[in-house]
């Protein structure tokens, strides 16, 4: 170089380095673009990086002016992975790794340098952090000014610029950091004053350590004697070791030994009168780290402290927790009032809601989240509701506390789980945090963040995550806040405000607000989030979100519509619109009508008829479900799903209109049953946890859908189309394939574990939804018997096979609450089918011998009887027992149903133990009284069909259900409550008193202790004796019988009679002492057949002269004890038959008689199972 040039670069880099170069690049890197993680920032920043080295490379350091703006830029560019990766790996002796060497070579005295290039080096990946924490635990240099040491502490070697300690040096007050005696050291001339560099081997770690006790020492004698430059020094090594933690934190066992000092420094500085706030926000900022870790010993060592609030008194119920009963905000309030608002910066707030938002899952882990209950107040009270009045120094701070309060809200509410509601009466963090957001200022502070408004983000130029994350964790905190909301309270504030229509029409409401988020397009997430509130609001709220639209109604629509036809569009965008228009069909009636706009039309022949308008929804969907464009990039198979829940929420809520001109397209019912055609995709066998696909809960809505058209039209009436596809698919065998795929889907369930699985709601869970979609449709089959829908009767014999599969592969894999559930649900459509396809199952003793073993699993598996899955395999017996009676088995006979006697009886015996007593409101009585009731008809048939007591009555014996049966009897009758129950027990002693075996063990149990004085109190009261059960229709003859009191007096009769006849004098003392309890009522009867003839007088009249005349064969012991009511009984029954002689030969009361099936429907009893079905 020449000296013209030599001198114009002179000149150029001085103007540069007056230009403050350096500070200028600083800034640029510091602010977006160059910021961001984008490829434009990358390249900036290798771009100066490559200057950087070049200039470092050609100057020394100290030439290029300050030296604090170029540390700042070189510390920027080192955060950087492929760069920091690069410089490490060139050395400390060239290019910018001269910056890091110097920093080295001149530690501790300048001691801020070497911890800024660190700190930016450990953020860049774990790598380069392992490269850092080995290189400060092997320091070389121990730099300090030389007037720090004694004349006696040195020698002097033979060059005057290298001197040697004399004695160990201690450069704190302990004796854990020592330099050796020995030690060589360089020494250099600095116009400040000469500096020695001690040549030994140490770790920064264990400096770090003495520094932050060095303050710790400092605070403890006063607030005067702590100093900044060691102030400002622990403040950098904390915000060193903030970044190593948050970079790797199983660096933890690296820094251990100043991680300790951590709460100690926390409760020392926080108590100054002055607290240094960015220290005690570092300090947390670890501490919240580390606390996914250390859990426990973490949260004890910072409750200890008083640092974070506490509460001074137990909060035991949700209106104290409101108030704030016994709250103490400790040093965290006092430093946020006193220091924080005045200046307008928050850090150590935004540190306390990051502890508090990573300490729930780990606190909720041990059981111990309550200890967060003050700290959580102390958000929902002093914090969240008054963020936004705060001053702030620095932008986008309002929206970063607002953020992180709502995301400690939505992880409390995360551990509350639908399906288990809360059980405790204390209060929890889930239902102190429901209640504060739907009672206090914590909710308005929550619609004001959502009232932002769509227009404010879009008008936003700047960087705006802040606030789209705010926003959008507010959507998700209030979705989730009414969907755990207490559904049997009254409206809260909350509620109200969202649900009531606004006094000044000029004022927009919130609900219009939330609808206008649709207009966002650079985050779908946003407006996703908003229709899923949306979506809540219209399933539990009565009102009309149509007249919140007010006159944007049609601009909404329309920006809805044209997102969900958008072919670039985000699927889970339309997934979330078509799923509101779902919930709207039955909640929302006039939104629906205004999104499908189907209008009315005049034909050519004068008919009105119907078509779809131009901004229709359906055109869209059917657009969408074309069989071309299924399982494509187009309509995916999520968005398939959703469009059939849409079609179905059509045909459930009875859309007429919707359904009238969708069945006028011709292609509608092959797309709809394109899916069951084809079939699904098989499932993984790898896969340990199995979550069935989309396209099992968009074939289980189809087959709802089909259940739904098959029901209510006739078959001469369906549409040609659908007529079509069902032909195919009865052709194609699709019912067997459906069939089995819903048995591996059942069998693959049975196996999964539950504990590993993902956790889903139950009405969620997609094989729940395919098993009842697929009950509904084979329930709809067995009802048609064939029609629209024609099915062999092999076919039916795999689907009940298939079941029967089922059925026992769900109970011997466990009893959790889904398994449950679907052992439920099969069990009922097994008795419904079987019922209807009896007469084409092949082998009816593996049939019989199946539902025995699944009853008895059952019955074993649980300590507590499911009435809902023992009542249809009871009742499936049932109707397999009266087949076998009646000869439909050829491989069964009637003489093995003694067979089935221990197992039925196990259960009878389990359910009497277990059913509540009558006077508690149980909430399963009405189920578990229905079990006791299948079981004893199901008991009466194998007893009827088993001619031979010998082999049935051991069993009754051996489980005791005759005196469990009594004493129940008595009971029920005493409580005046389970009419059918106790007329159920009474039919079944009716059968046991007409075999003379039966009869004695019925007769010696106490049949006349518990009935006789029960039975005086139920005629008692005419309201009563006529009250029961409502009138059900007999599905065998076609008639209707009626269970009331007054039935079960007469079937008590009835068994007295025939326990009479079966015991001759062994039972008439027992007969004779129930005709003198009941002396008054048995004559009242035969006078009102004189009186008041009616059919429940005739009735009874009846029964009573049948226990008469078995009564009459006893004569001279009945005149023995009772003479003058039998000398009464015998005038009354000559007043009897002269009265109906006289009835008789009347020819009104002769073509009265003559109605058959009115006598059928009063004199034949039938057992009734009909509401088995329910």
């Amino acid at each position: 170089m020449d000296t013209t040039d030599a001198m114009v670069t002179r000149r150029l880099g001085n103007t540069s380095l007056e230009l403050h170069v350096f500070r200028y690049l600083t800034a640029m890197l510091s602010n977006p673009p160059c910021s961001k993680e984008t490829m434009v920032a990358k390249i900036c920043q290798y771009i100066v990086y490559g200057l950087m080295s070049i200039t470092l490379s050609l100057f020394h350091e100290d030439t290029l002016g300050e030296t604090g703006s170029l540390h700042t830029a070189v510390s920027l560019l080192m955060k950087q992975l492929p760069i920091a990766g690069d410089m490490l790996d060139r050395g400390t002796d060239e290019a910018m790794g001269t910056i890091l060497g110097s920093a080295l070579s001149k530690f501790p005295l300048e001691f801020s340098p070497l911890l800024e290039l660190t700190t930016s080096l450990s953020s860049a990946g774990k790598v380069n952090l392992n490269r850092v924490v080995k290189m400060l635990e092997h320091m070389r240099y121990y730099t300090e000014h030389l007037d720090r040491n004694s004349s006696g502490s040195l020698h002097a070697t033979g060059d005057e610029m290298v001197w040697r300690l004399a004695r160990h040096k201690y450069p704190y007050n302990t004796e854990s950091f020592m330099i050796k005696r020995g030690t060589v050291g360089q020494l250099f001339k600095q116009p400040a004053g000469d500096i020695i560099q001690w040549n030994t081997e140490y770790s920064a770690w264990q400096l770090f350590q003495c520094e932050i006790s060095s303050l710790i020492d400092q605070t403890s004698n006063g607030v005067g004697y702590v100093y900044n430059d060691n102030l400002d020094r622990v403040t950098s090594i904390v915000n060193l070791l903030k970044t190593v933690i948050s970079t790797d934190v199983q660096q933890m066992a690296s820094v251990q030994c100043v991680l300790q000092l951590l709460p100690d420094l926390i409760e020392k500085m926080s108590t100054l009168s002055s607290p240094p706030v960015d220290l005690l926000a570092s300090c947390l900022e670890v501490m919240s780290t580390i606390v996914t870790c250390e859990t426990k010993d973490v949260w004890m060592k910072l409750q200890q402290t008083q640092f974070l609030p506490f509460l001074t008194e137990n909060i035991d119920n949700l209106q104290e927790s409101a108030r704030g009963t016994g709250l103490s905000g400790g040093l965290v309030r006092v430093i946020n009032s006193e220091w924080e608002c005045v200046n307008g910066r928050y850090p150590l707030t935004l540190a306390f809601l990051k502890l508090i938002s990573n300490s729930i899952q780990p606190l909720r882990s041990l059981k111990q989240e309550d200890s967060l209950m003050a700290c959580l107040i102390y958000t929902l009270r002093e914090i969240f509701p008054v963020f936004q009045k705060w001053r702030y120094y620095t932008h986008g701070c309002r929206e970063e506390i607002g953020g992180k309060c709502l995301q400690i809200f939505h992880r409390v509410l995360s551990i509350q789980d639908v399906a288990s509601p809360v059980t405790s009466n204390r209060p929890t963090i889930s239902t102190v945090c429901i209640h504060s957001l739907l009672n206090t200022e914590a909710g308005r502070a929550l619609l004001d963040i959502l009232s932002v408004g769509v227009d404010a983000v879009n008008e936003i130029e700047t960087d705006t995550s802040h606030l789209l994350t705010m926003i959008r964790l507010g959507f998700s905190v209030l979705n989730r806040l009414l969907l755990l909301r207490p559904p049997s309270q009254s409206l809260t504030p909350m509620e109200h405000f969202l649900s009531s229509v606004p006094s000044n029409q000029t004022q927009q409401h919130i609900i219009m607000t939330i609808a206008q988020y649709i207009y966002h397009r650079q985050d779908p997430r946003l407006p996703s989030l908003a229709i899923l509130v949306l979506k809540r609001l219209a399933m539990i709220f009565p009102m009309s979100i149509l007249g919140c639209f007010g006159n944007e109604s049609l601009a909404i629509r329309d920006v809805y519509l044209s997102r969900l036809k958008s072919l670039t569009e985000e699927v889970r965008l339309k997934i979330v619109i078509l799923e509101f228009l779902s919930v709207c069909v039955e909640t929302q009636p006039g939104l629906i009508e205004m999104f499908l706009d189907i209008k009315q039309k005049t034909s050519a022949d004068g008919k009105q008829d119907f078509e779809i308008g131009e901004d229709s929804c359906l055109s869209i969907v059917l657009e969408s479900i074309n069989e071309r464009r299924q399982r494509t990039v187009r309509c995916p198979p999520d968005l398939v799903r959703a469009i059939v829940e849409f079609i179905h929420a059509l045909w459930a809520g009875q859309r007429l209109t919707a359904m009238t001109v969708l069945h006028q397209k011709e292609t509608f019912w092959p797309c709809i049953l394109k899916p069951l055609m084809s079939g699904i995709p098989p499932m993984s066998e790898d896969s340990s946890d199995f979550i069935l696909t989309s396209d099992t809960l968009t074939c289980a809505f189809i087959f709802k859908i089909l259940a739904e058209e098959l029901y209510n039209i006739n078959s001469s009436k369906l549409d040609v189309n659908i007529k079509k596809c069902l032909q195919s698919f009865a052709k194609e065998g699709r019912t067997s394939y459906w069939s089995a795929y819903v048995k591996d889907c059942l069998v693959r369930e049975s196996t999964t574990d539950l504990s590993a699985k993902h956790q889903q709601h139950l009405a969620d869970n997609p094989c729940l939804q395919l098993t009842i979609a697929w009950k509904n449709f084979l329930i709809v089959l067995a009802s048609l018997k064939g029609e629209g829908l024609p099915i062999s009767n092999e076919t039916k014999s795999h689907i009940l096979e298939d079941i029967l599969i089922s059925l026992q592969q769900l109970v011997d894999n466990g009893d959790d609450p889904i398994h449950q559930r679907l052992v439920s649900i099969l069990s009922a459509l097994y008795f419904t089918l079987i019922r209807q396809w009896n007469r084409c199952i092949k082998s009816w003793k593996k049939t019989m011998q199946c539902l025995e073993s699944v009853l008895h699993k059952t019955c074993a598996n649980s300590e507590t009887l499911l009435p809902s899955i023992q009542i249809g395999l009871a009742a499936s017996l049932t109707v397999g027992v009266q087949c076998i009676r009646k000869g439909q088995t050829p491989d069964f006979s009637a003489d093995q149903l003694s067979l089935f006697m221990p197992i039925v009886c196990d259960v009878l015996q389990q359910s009497t133990y277990q059913l509540p007593h009558p006077g508690n409101t149980h909430t399963n009585l009405e189920a578990k009284l229905k079990l006791q009731e299948t079981c004893i008809c199901l008991l009466q048939e194998l007893i009827e069909g088993s001619h031979d007591p010998d082999k049935w009555l051991p069993s009754l014996q051996q489980h005791m259900l005759v005196p469990l049966f009594l004493g129940s009897l008595q009971q029920w009758m005493k409580a005046k409550q389970g009419v059918s129950y106790v007329h159920s027990i009474l039919q079944l002693f009716l059968t046991l008193a007409k075999d003379p075996k039966s009869a004695e063990v019925l007769s010696a149990a106490g049949f006349t202790h518990h009935t006789c004085l029960q039975l005086e109190s139920l005629y008692q009261s005419d309201q009563l004796f006529n009250s029961g059960i409502k009138s059900q229709k007999n599905g065998r003859q076609g008639h209707r019988t009626e269970v009331t009191w007054f039935s079960v007096y007469r079937l008590t009769i009835d068994v007295y009679t025939s326990l009479l006849k079966s015991l001759k004098f062994s039972f008439i003392q027992d007969a004779l002492n129930f005709s003198g309890v009941h002396q008054k009522r048995i004559e009242m009867c035969l006078r009102t057949v004189k009186v008041a003839p009616s059919i429940q007088c005739l009735s009874e009249a009846e029964c009573t002269c049948q226990f008469l005349m078995q009564l009459s064969h006893f004569k001279r012991d009945w005149r023995l004890h009772l003479q003058d009511n039998m000398n009464t009984i015998l005038v009354l029954m000559c007043d009897v038959v002269q009265t109906c002689v006289a009835y008789m030969i009347r020819p009104r009361v002769l073509n009265i008689m003559l109605d058959v099936s009115k006598y059928i429907a009063l004199y034949i009893p039938y057992i009734n199972l009909n509401f088995l079905t329910t």
